[in-house]
């Protein structure tokens, strides 16, 4: 393995980085491979001393970060199918356990559509018993202060689980996105290391 090769496989494996630390770490990476050739060695001797890209990952990866492991499984998984059989062989495979992942993903896919679905009637609900409720309060303001009072807090109640639940639902967009941004990413980072190898 040469630098360049051994620097875009650490740049894959260290996803869980930001951009910034990850860029700092190949630097470092790279500095070392430069002074072992300046004293000698060949890029691939300099690369063979150093500990391998997964070494130096899991000693990068904070305890807490368990996705980047399962995804990097799944994606070194993926890149020994592709580089000992192909991308044929591999999209034989995909349309032949069609039957087995297909109910799968439509569960799964089924599941999330559901869980908006009811997040966003919950939110729709909340915001139009909160505005009833207002309504009913301004009716009775000349009759009862009690009356008022209890359509207020009623208002209030729905106004507040309708922004919570508000909150809650555009965070978990935002982990959804995040997740498929770094799937992307990871994707396109493994498919330019597999056409720098060939």
């Amino acid at each position: 393995m040469n630098k360049a090769e051994f620097l875009n496989d650490l740049r894959c494996k260290l996803n869980f980085l930001s951009e910034e630390e990850r860029e700092k770490t190949l630097n470092y990476y790279s500095e070392i491979i430069d002074d072992m050739v300046e004293s000698g060695m060949s890029e691939e001797e300099a690369t063979l001393q150093l500990e391998s890209t997964k070494t130096i990952a899991e000693k990068l990866m904070p305890e807490n970060v368990t996705q980047g492991t399962t995804m990097e499984k799944v994606f070194d998984f993926t890149d020994t199918l592709l580089i000992k059989h192909g991308y044929l062989f591999v999209l034989l495979i995909i349309a032949f356990s069609f039957p087995i992942w297909s109910p799968i993903v439509v569960g799964i896919l089924t599941f999330v559509g559901i869980l908006f679905l009811i997040l966003f009637a919950l939110i729709a609900l909340g915001g139009v018993g909160s505005v009833v409720a207002l309504g009913i309060a301004a009716s009775f303001i000349t009759q009862s202060l009690l009356s008022t009072l209890s359509a207020l807090g009623v208002s209030m109640f729905c106004a507040g689980f309708t922004m919570l639940i508000a909150i809650g639902t555009f965070k978990l967009i935002n982990k959804i996105s995040s997740f498929c941004k770094i799937t992307y990413q990871n994707v396109k980072e493994r498919s330019e290391k597999r056409r720098n190898l060939k």
